[in-house]
């Protein structure tokens, strides 16, 4: 039977009380622990996604200045010398 209650048809408070009542069944602690570690590895691609979005756009901020970035490992200008070139 299929229930038509405010609570089905919120998606966070039909969560929550699966992830409170985790402790008591032993199935519900191990998709407890997978959603936190997954949670956990999804930080941290967030968070290395976001280094290298800073790394791009201090290059791209670099290549629009003329100006070639030596930590970088390889030069914007000579890697890309017709994508700079086009930079108005």
């Amino acid at each position: 039977l299929v229930s038509s209650s405010e609570d089905d048809t919120d998606p966070s408070s039909s969560i929550a009380p699966s992830i409170s009542r985790g402790s008591s069944c032993p199935r519900c602690m191990i998709f407890n622990n997978k959603i936190k570690w997954l949670c956990s590895r999804i930080e941290k691609y967030e968070e290395s996604m976001q280094a290298r979005i800073n790394k791009l756009e201090r290059l791209l901020a670099l290549a629009l200045n003329g100006q070639n970035d030596d930590n970088s490992g390889f030069g914007v200008s000579s890697s890309y010398p017709s994508m700079v070139s086009s930079v108005p």
